[in-house]
């Protein structure tokens, strides 16, 4: 009987609700959360301004020059996650 509709407030509406998906110990809940948040407002943007250039922006005249600025920044964006996440399973 609940709609939600920000990607955000759904993930973690379900993390609540189900043991295991959330830690318990407040500080690394905390920690997890920001990931989340990180996902969401951090490293996903980057990807959709890519799909919106190569689907929508395609014919524009500039397309050429702007598409590898966005694939760095998106590759600047999985780094920086990658060398958060080094060696272990999880974030």
């Amino acid at each position: 009987d609940l709609a939600l509709f920000e990607s955000g407030a759904i993930v973690f509406h379900i993390a609540e609700r189900h043991g295991g998906l959330l830690p318990d110990d407040a500080n690394a809940r905390a920690r997890a959360i920001s990931w989340m948040f990180a996902a969401l407002n951090t490293v996903e943007p980057p990807i959709l301004e890519r799909q919106t250039a190569v689907l929508l922006e395609r014919d524009e005249t500039w397309h050429e020059q702007r598409l590898p600025l966005v694939e760095d920044r998106i590759r600047d964006r999985l780094g920086e996650l990658s060398g958060r996440l080094g060696d272990a399973d999880w974030l």
